[in-house]
């Protein structure tokens, strides 16, 4: 949707002609004080791209906005004057909480910058980063505040679509793997079973006949045997069949069990998690991975000796925490980490409305937590997309 349409069109004016019937005002108080300087910076105010706004901090009222504004939220110049911000918001609701956000930052700082999705006239979400300046006239010690916003619906509906992508393709591969799991079990698996009774009658009848190739044939169980126990391994890889059987207590319970196994790392278990019956499939399996792959990191980077897990959830929303004792994660690699194990782990939860926090202490552990919401599935999902009203 083209914005502009709704608004006010900046029309071609002479150079220092006001525009909209717009009388010289200062934005700025106290800011300069040569009539030059001021003709300038009024200048500058009005020929921004971005839409910006002035705003009395005590009664949110708005005392200047540039053409910029008008024409981003579809409101004449005549109607934001004078106008409470809070206009351009989806409800009171969110009004109130950026309001009481902005004077709580703004007492230790200048500015401060959000994501917001705020209004148009006509109702449509305009998601948006906003900046806020608080200014101060040295003489008069009069406050107020400037918005610099800037429309960044186009991003975030591209962000959406890239969310909507991943989420799918999750969904394809657990499909797939579902597949692959159950092909190999069916037909390889099928196919050892098979070899191992031929392997028995063969024995059995060439025991007596041939002693010399007993030991061989004793060896060649072994391999059977060991071939059945990796094909085992590859489909619990692939789809856990305790997750579709008992739960995903069980679950978490066997791949601990066979992690602790194979690595020595000692591990405390703390699942608070009701048995089969529940329906969060979706969830369960998301939550197995998450283990899945916390795990996997603790062994590849951590350096560990112990690990913990603690699993619980409520009536809305598990959670997932998983403590070790190793390095620690340097907390540039979470910000800026192109690590595919925790982009697939992120992108995970942000499809089902969950989110991850990993905090890391160097030399003294790192401690992963993941909440998924257990109800509400279609907000939770709009939440993660980013189609919600920032600050409600």
């Amino acid at each position: 949707m083209n914005r502009n349409s709704h608004g006010p069109q900046q029309n071609n004016m002479r150079y220092g002609q006001q525009p909209y019937g717009h009388t010289p005002c200062h934005p700025f108080p106290g800011s300069c004080e040569a009539p030059a300087a001021e003709f300038v910076l009024d200048r500058a105010f009005h020929a921004m791209q971005e839409a910006v706004l002035v705003f009395d901090p005590d009664d949110h009222c708005i005392r200047a906005c540039n053409p910029a504004a008008s024409a981003l939220f579809g409101y004449h110049h005549e109607q934001l004057i004078g106008s409470s911000i809070e206009i351009l918001y989806p409800d009171r609701r969110s009004f109130r909480a950026f309001a009481a956000e902005s004077d709580l930052e703004l007492d230790r700082r200048s500015r401060f910058r959000r994501e917001l999705s705020l209004q148009h006239q006509d109702g449509t979400t305009i998601h948006t980063e906003t900046t806020v300046i608080s200014l101060r006239d040295t003489n008069s010690l009069q406050r107020t505040r400037l918005c610099l916003i800037r429309d960044i619906t186009e991003y975030k509906q591209q962000e959406q679509a890239l969310h909507r992508l991943n989420a799918h393709l999750q969904q394809v591969r657990e499909a797939e793997r579902r597949l692959i799991a159950r092909e190999l079990h069916d037909e390889l698996g099928g196919v050892l079973t098979l070899i191992s009774i031929r392997q028995q009658q063969v024995q059995q009848q060439l025991h007596k006949q041939v002693p010399e190739l007993s030991e061989e044939l004793h060896q060649l169980a072994d391999h059977i045997h060991q071939a059945g126990d990796v094909l085992r391994r590859l489909i619990g890889q692939l789809r856990p069949p305790l997750l579709d059987l008992y739960g995903l207590q069980a679950a978490l319970e066997d791949h601990v069990a066979q992690v602790c196994s194979c690595t020595g790392l000692q591990c405390e278990l703390r699942l608070d998690w009701p048995g089969p019956g529940q329906d969060w499939r979706e969830q369960e399996l998301t939550l197995f991975r998450i283990c899945q792959e916390a795990l996997n990191n603790v062994v590849k980077h951590a350096g560990a000796t112990r690990v913990e897990l603690a699993l619980s959830h409520t009536r809305r929303q598990a959670c997932l925490v998983v403590r070790d004792d190793g390095c620690g994660i340097r907390q540039a690699q979470i910000r800026h980490s192109d690590s595919y194990g925790i982009q697939c782990m992120n992108e995970r939860l942000r499809a089902q409305g969950g989110w991850l926090d990993i905090k890391a202490n160097p030399g003294r552990g790192t401690t992963l937590k993941a909440v998924l919401p257990l109800t509400g599935s279609d907000r939770c999902r709009q939440r993660a997309l980013g189609e919600y009203e920032f600050g409600t």
